[in-house]
């Protein structure tokens, strides 16, 4: 069984390893979630969703100095797109890899 947790708030959200599949409304405003370390959170995967009418979108940010393929945020703003990550290190350095995108 999976744990969902619903944003329907415009507002700054940290996740934790105990969230798994995360479905956010930007209806209100941006939502910005901020991914824990990867270098301690190895192996840890969200499922971000991103759906309703809401165009402000999601916003989706590393820890430190930790990175997203590469980039310090990836956004999602067009309504019914997701994105899923896997926690991972690559010569010292926390990286989160996306393993899923539509």
């Amino acid at each position: 069984m999976f744990h969902i947790t619903n944003i329907n708030d415009p507002k700054k959200f940290s996740l934790t390893g105990k969230h798994q599949i995360i479905v956010c409304d930007s209806a209100r405003g941006l939502i910005v979630l901020d991914l824990p370390a990867a270098s301690k959170n190895v192996g840890l995967v969200f499922i971000i969703k991103h759906v309703g009418p809401g165009t402000h979108g999601v916003r989706i940010t590393p820890d430190g100095s930790d990175l997203i393929e590469g980039t310090a945020s990836v956004c999602l703003t067009a309504p019914l797109k997701f994105i899923e990550l896997v926690a991972n290190v690559i010569d010292k350095k926390g990286v989160w890899h996306i393993i899923g995108r539509n």
